[in-house]
């Protein structure tokens, strides 16, 4: 029973041997990092509790492990302070939950010192926990700088909504790259205690 899959060479699901990381995410976090001043923060939008993607299952959100700087998305575990950890799960649910006003999302990136934003299209909603990405289109639509993405990776693909969620079909790049246009304040700050 247990000892069975070892034994017949299946112990591994075939989709978490998925070789190696498309070019298109290592192309995005390089440029996201080349693109982004120093002091600043590179964020992935939507999060995803699970890394599941079109291309394999790596189990754990890829983007972090391709950056050699600090790298925001929601995961399952937060890795944080708790206080900062609730700020970025407060910004996330209001992309996942189509909650935002008009600039609002720009304001709480520049309070978590983010310079840049990825925008995957090629997960697997239905596993990772993230919000299907034309849906994710419709949350990010007001905030101005959706319209001008710095980059576009991998190839563009049709999308719709989830069923039953109605909306637009778009075509869209695997990742996006924006460059926020607000100067966001430095990811580590001092304040006098004054």
């Amino acid at each position: 029973g247990f000892g069975w899959p070892l034994v017949t060479g299946d112990a591994v699901d075939p989709r978490q041997a998925y070789g190696d990381v498309p070019e298109h995410w290592r192309a995005a976090a390089r440029d996201a990092e080349r693109g982004t001043s120093e002091g600043q923060r590179v964020a992935i939008l939507p999060g995803e509790l699970f890394g599941y993607y079109r291309w394999g299952d790596p189990m754990d959100p890829i983007g972090p492990a391709l950056s050699d700087r600090p790298l925001l998305i929601r995961e399952i575990v937060p890795y944080a302070d708790r206080r900062s950890s609730q700020l970025q799960h407060v910004a996330d649910d209001l992309v996942q939950q189509d909650r935002l006003v008009p600039g609002q999302l720009d304001r709480l990136l520049g309070l978590m010192g983010v310079g840049s934003v990825l925008v995957p299209a090629d997960g697997r909603p239905e596993r990772s926990g993230a919000l299907e990405p034309a849906r994710v289109e419709q949350a990010l639509a007001e905030q101005g700088w959706l319209g001008r993405p710095a980059g576009s990776y991998g190839a563009e693909r049709r999308l719709q909504p989830a069923r039953g969620r109605g909306g637009p079909e778009v075509e869209l790049a695997a990742i996006r790259r924006f460059d926020l246009p607000t100067d966001p304040l430095a990811a580590v700050r001092v304040h006098a205690a004054t």
